[in-house]
């Protein structure tokens, strides 16, 4: 799966993933159903990808922006956020093994 069929089947703001109550949750946990941008990235790609894919967003993003603050934009919607992670990953295959590494500054607060 590509992180955008993962935002797809559900986004949120305020955190990387959540549960059906609204509680945030591991990206990895089988309770989430819905993740923000950075949470699918970094559950489909490890880090390097991610890192080449982040820098492929700014292509179409404002680099004023940071990756988390775009998504948790109050006005930002789901439909958005799809279509930028369909831009960046595109077609062909993409994932790889997970890999430790330093992501946008993800958020803690509860949705």
């Amino acid at each position: 799966m590509k992180a955008w069929q993962y935002v797809e089947k559900g986004w949120c703001q305020g955190g990387l993933a959540i549960d059906n109550n609204g509680v945030q949750c591991s990206i990895f946990s089988n309770k989430a159903v819905a993740w923000c941008l950075i949470g699918a990235m970094m559950k489909v790609y490890s880090c390097r990808k991610r890192k080449m894919l982040y820098d492929k967003m700014y292509q179409f993003v404002s680099p004023q922006w940071d990756l988390v603050e775009w998504n948790d934009y109050h006005k930002r919607t789901k439909r958005q956020v799809v279509a930028l992670l369909k831009k960046v990953e595109g077609s062909g295959r993409l994932s790889d093994a997970h890999g430790g590494c330093r992501d946008p500054r993800p958020t803690t607060a509860a949705i």
